[in-house]
């Protein structure tokens, strides 16, 4: 299933017309609706029965290839300004350094062990059947449904993904390197709980 932007910007339109759509075919709302190419890979993603205590979950911030090659550029040109200034030696140690800890610290396995980057408050909270983000806004299993695509467009296992989850309160997107990033993989087992608390949503938890 194919995600526009368009489709997000009418999501408040869209959602009550989907809901209408299933009720015309007595059908309940789905839950997830994910893209074919992850089905296989998702299924071994076990989902928990038990209470599990709610998280805070971040996105990952996902550099394209291009996005990379523009940041060479920047730096070769900060570099040609710079060598007058601190020595070829020094300039030509240091601009790579520099990318090289921009790249880095994107990828969420070093960026979680940095003090201050993770910034969880800055995330969803996911709990059992349900998320809710900083503005108290909140999505129930069976009153919303989270889409998973792919965020770079390109199918694939090891390719970016991005988690959308939209209702009648809008909504709210999480994009991740691959869907064996472990707050992907809580994000599904927290959305697709076996045992969905949705109402502990509400508990100010």
């Amino acid at each position: 299933m194919t995600v526009s932007g368009g489709f997000l910007r009418l999501h408040r339109a869209v959602w009550p017309k989907l809901e209408s759509g299933f009720e015309k075919k007595n059908r309940s709302c789905p839950r997830t609706v994910l893209d074919w190419s992850y089905l296989e890979p998702i299924q071994s993603i076990d989902l928990p029965k038990d209470l599990e205590e709610p998280e805070h979950l971040l996105g990952s911030v996902i550099i394209s290839r291009i996005a990379i090659f523009f940041l060479a550029i920047a730096f070769a040109f900060i570099t040609l300004i710079a060598i007058p200034i601190g020595g070829i030696f020094t300039v030509c140690s240091l601009v790579p350094a520099v990318l090289l800890c921009l790249i880095l610290i994107t990828r969420p396995k070093i960026r979680n062990q940095i003090p201050g980057l993770r910034r969880e408050s800055r995330g969803l909270l996911a709990g059992p059947g349900f998320v809710r983000d900083r503005q108290d806004r909140i999505w129930k299993a069976g009153q919303a449904m989270m889409l998973v695509r792919p965020a770079a467009g390109k199918i694939g296992v090891k390719q970016p993904v991005q988690a959308i989850i939209f209702g009648a309160q809008g909504a709210v997107a999480l994009n991740f390197n691959s869907i064996n990033e472990p707050d992907f993989k809580r994000l599904w087992r927290f959305w697709n709980h076996q045992t969905p608390r949705p109402e502990l949503a509400d508990s100010g938890i």
